[in-house]
């Protein structure tokens, strides 16, 4: 919680630029900024007298803002950083396999089950205008004419290999096949109730033949990201419908800034799509992700029957409207919205004279919990 004074103190009720703002970045919690670098570091210490009580015994917080994984193990491994992981940080697959799997170096890592879905997200515009403003061109993807096809992309993926050569031998990820609700949280529909979250080369050979063939789909680009695990996700669909489809699709990064503007833009045809849940209510998914216009959409999905249930259920407490959202997660599975891959698994790092870092699937574990031992 912020209070309204400061932020007017700094600007417009409308401006962000109090949240960078040593000065102004006044919150109730803990911990308060007291120097910002932009995209190099921030600082942080704890609040003297704080209302909540007592603040722990970490005396300052040094973030650094790191985009190359391997620089920031290089420097964890030479003491300079106490910890990789929090804020959804990860180690490059070939480094977390390497700690994994090393009887010594496994002390310091821990793998914990977070709430985060990644899923292959197909563009849902049918042309300039349709189903949403936002749309410009026509998807192959779209509409009741695209299922088969995003059908056909989804049954062509071996989720079991996908999880051992892209998520590091199972320790970043475990596959999906419940729904694109994380397993764990409310909202998940159960284990293999996704149809098309399992392997089936045949009928997704059909499937595309049902589409139009490969013909339908023509030079395809999955773009995500920039990151080591996204690239190894990408690499390997792409080898899998080329084998199991016979389909061709090159695969494309960019920063993560001009990935989400282009994407909410709903600018590629096929994508990488994941999500981290805010909190354990499923209206978090729905309302950023599947309703008409849906801030974090990326697809241009849209479905009046979903906008309905969704206006409903928000309206009831979840021990009401669980059941509702449970409906409307059945309703993107059954028309195959999304081409659900993966569950994610936190990875943290932790040097061993750090006690009580870490977190649970939603959170990370707060800075007051956290000790520094002589070392």
């Amino acid at each position: 919680m912020v209070d309204q004074k400061v932020i007017l103190a700094a600007g417009k009720a409308t401006d962000t630029t109090w949240a960078s703002v040593p000065a102004t970045a006044i919150g109730t919690g803990p911990y308060k900024m007291t120097a910002r670098t932009p995209k190099q570091s921030i600082d942080f210490a704890p609040v003297a007298n704080w209302w909540g009580g007592q603040t722990g015994t970490v005396t300052k917080v040094h973030i650094e803002i790191v985009a190359d994984q391997k620089a920031q193990l290089t420097k964890y491994e030479s003491g300079g950083y106490s910890l990789i992981g929090f804020a959804n940080q990860s180690l490059t697959p070939e480094d977390v396999i390497r700690y994994n799997s090393d009887s010594q170096l496994k002390k310091q890592l821990t793998l914990q089950p977070s709430a985060r879905t990644s899923w292959i997200g197909f563009n849902m515009c049918e042309g300039p205008g349709k189903p949403v403003k936002t749309c410009t061109t026509a998807s192959p993807f779209a509409g009741d004419a695209g299922k088969p096809l995003r059908e056909a992309f989804s049954l062509a993926i071996d989720r079991d290999q996908l999880i051992d050569i892209a998520c590091s031998k199972g320790t970043a990820c475990v596959k999906a096949t419940g729904g694109v609700i994380t397993k764990g949280l409310k909202g998940y529909l159960g284990d293999d109730t996704d149809p098309w979250a399992k392997f089936d080369k045949a009928q997704a050979q059909q499937l595309l033949q049902q589409a139009g063939g490969a013909a339908k789909v023509g030079n395809l680009t999955y773009t995500y990201n920039a990151s080591a695990q996204n690239k190894a996700v990408c690499d390997n669909l792409a080898s899998q419908w080329r084998a199991n489809l016979g389909v061709t699709v090159q695969c494309a990064s960019t920063d993560r800034a001009s990935f989400f503007n282009a994407r909410t833009k709903c600018t590629y045809p096929i994508f990488r799509h994941s999500w981290g849940a805010d909190y354990d209510n499923p209206q978090d998914w729905f309302d950023f992700l599947f309703v008409t216009d849906a801030g974090s959409s990326g697809s241009c999905y849209s479905n009046p029957q979903l906008d309905s249930k969704a206006k409903d259920a928000n309206t009831k407490n979840l021990s009401q409207s669980l059941e509702s959202y449970k409906a409307m997660n059945k309703i993107l599975v059954d028309n195959c919205v999304t081409g659900n891959l993966f569950y994610g698994i936190q990875q943290y790092l932790v040097h061993p004279y750090v006690k009580g870092a870490g977190g649970n699937p939603l959170y990370d574990n707060y800075w007051s919990d956290v000790k520094i031992l002589q070392h």
